[in-house]
């Protein structure tokens, strides 16, 4: 393990040993030796730009500079130009996604073509106009990335198809037998069930774009009513117990900050907490006080934190120096469960609440995105995607663990829950994966590219 990188979005690796890489998200471009070490931040989020995310960097000849994507919360996303001295960053291009640099030439997309711009990697500079290199390139928008790669040998790959993605919502039963679905096809983030079972309130990226407004679905009649309407992000749902709240993240100031609003209600949702960290909710206590959610502070280290609403205080529940992640109470909320990312592999833990005491390890080996409903197992992910269901029994002061029972694989990630009475489950299940295309590969693309200048 070289460093740590919670939700890698991206990394490049020069002739020198640094290493650029965008370790989460929601994060600007860090560095690290590949010897190990702690990383620094070399790019910073512009979000007086409305920034929310710096990915796909990649070094240019030299080793010195590098070209990365930099999205934003008003679709507004672009290609810059960094060096890793840290001097100011400039802009490239616009466009949709990611670009790559090769043999001269920058190749992006433009809508659905891939376009090739002469560059000077020297002068840092376009050189001349932009010509077609392929129609129908893929572009995943809500990552976003446009499926391509090139080679410095002179060969591109890529793959052609729709323009977006899209899933649905499935219902699966312990054995992992499909027992029905809910939702149109769309483009899906992460989600929260209600806990009667009867809505679900979920990221949606409309038109494949790579900004999130939350819809709330009602499971009987699969009708989708939209619950914000900002420009910019808006995701991590969490419901309130008798489910006529939801507090969620949004980055409309700039920076991830946390907003309640009424659902029965045309009241505009309220900032209840601010802070400059990126930050996600994921459980509230049944009596409306507590909030229990993950930071991402300067150091690139995740912690889990309690937000007492009454307040309007946080305070920390894990130590520095292991990054921490998705914490959800346990049916009594005298415990919580998470993941943790130590030596090299992630964790299932819990621990007490309020006052977080030892650490309980509930996998048997690695583990990530635990649930903890009322029927009262913990099931949680192995890192190949089979659902565990592990008994456990608990004390005022102890955690008793039992069997563990492997029950189905999935492939939704985090975007899956547990409802909770622990018989049924509900993921992300990406349709287009059933029409996944074929992969082209040119060999001469610099000829024709040559051919058009």
């Amino acid at each position: 393990t070289i460093c740590e990188a919670s939700n890698g979005k991206g990394g490049s690796w020069n002739e020198d040993g640094t290493i650029i890489f965008a370790p989460d998200a929601a994060s600007g471009i860090h560095m690290v030796r590949a010897a190990g070490g702690e990383p620094t931040e070399v790019v910073k989020l512009r979000r007086e730009e409305k920034e929310n995310s710096n990915r796909f960097p990649q070094f240019l000849p030299g080793g010195e500079h590098f070209l990365y994507f930099a999205r934003t919360s008003e679709e507004a996303h672009m290609v810059r130009v960094a060096s890793l001295d840290g001097s100011p960053t400039r802009e490239l291009l616009r466009g949709p996604a990611q670009a790559w640099y090769a043999n001269g030439y920058v190749l992006f997309l433009r809508e659905n073509t891939l376009m090739a711009q002469g560059f000077d990697p020297g002068r840092l500079e376009l050189t001349s106009e932009a010509v077609p290199v392929a129609d129908g390139v893929r572009l995943v928008g809500s990552i976003p990335h446009a499926v391509f790669s090139v080679s410095q040998a002179g060969h591109l790959v890529y793959m052609t198809g729709a323009a977006t993605e899209g899933s649905v919502l499935r219902w699966r039963d312990k054995n992992g037998d499909v027992t029905g679905t809910t939702g149109e096809l769309a483009v899906y983030g992460d989600f929260q069930v209600s806990h009667d079972g009867k809505h679900v309130c979920i990221e949606v990226f409309e038109g494949g774009g790579a900004n999130a407004d939350l819809w709330i679905y009602d499971v009987d009649t699969d009708i989708r009513t939209r619950f914000t309407f900002d420009p910019a992000n808006d995701f991590d749902p969490v419901w309130s117990r008798d489910g006529s709240e939801i507090i969620f993240c949004s980055d409309r100031t700039g920076q991830f900050q946390f907003y309640r609003k009424t659902v029965a209600s045309s009241e505009p949702e309220v900032m209840i907490y601010e802070n400059p960290d990126r930050k996600n909710a994921y459980d509230w206590s049944a009596d409306g006080r507590y909030l229990l959610f993950h930071a991402n502070d300067s150091t690139s280290e995740n912690s889990i934190w309690m937000l007492d609403l009454e307040k309007s205080e946080a305070r920390r529940l894990t130590e520095q120096g292991t990054s921490c992640f998705r914490p959800y109470f346990s049916p009594d909320e005298r415990w919580f469960v998470f993941s943790a990312f130590e030596n090299g592999k992630r964790i299932v833990y819990a621990r007490s609440f309020p006052q977080a005491g030892r650490k309980w390890q509930i996998s048997s080996g690695e583990g990530l995105t635990a649930r903890w409903p009322d029927s009262g197992n913990i099931f949680y992910q192995t890192v190949s995607g089979e659902v565990v269901e592990a008994q456990v029994t608990t004390t005022a002061t102890n955690i008793i663990l039992g069997k563990e029972t492997r029950l189905f694989e999935t492939r939704a990630g985090n975007a899956y829950n547990v409802l909770e009475d622990g018989s049924s489950f509900i993921e992300v299940y990406d349709e287009s994966s059933k029409l996944a295309s074929p992969l082209t590969l040119v060999v001469n693309w610099l000829e024709d590219v040559d051919g058009q200048r």
